[in-house]
């Protein structure tokens, strides 16, 4: 009878043997399957944005509001450093 501790694989002159290819795929696996729960456990998550509750993409939205208006207030200083300059 075949045992399986018997079972190795050849490659390139070096014998690999069977639970160590398997320890590395269960190794890929569990490294797998917990960044999918992580995924799955922050996908309903709420933030705080001024003072009010919102969800994610209702954040991601916001946020990104916030950033062209910041740099929209950028280039109304950059003009009006500009005007000064000029007069």
């Amino acid at each position: 009878m075949l045992a399986v501790s018997d079972l190795k694989f050849i490659v390139l002159d070096v014998e690999i043997p069977l639970w160590s290819i398997l320890l590395v795929f269960m190794f890929i696996a569990l490294i797998a399957f917990t960044i999918y729960i992580l995924i799955f456990l922050n996908k309903g998550k709420n933030y705080i944005f001024d003072n009010q509750e919102v969800d994610s993409k209702e954040f991601l939205r916001l946020e990104k509001f916030e950033d062209l208006r910041n740099d929209f207030e950028v280039e109304i200083g950059q003009i009006k450093k500009i005007r000064k300059s000029t007069k």
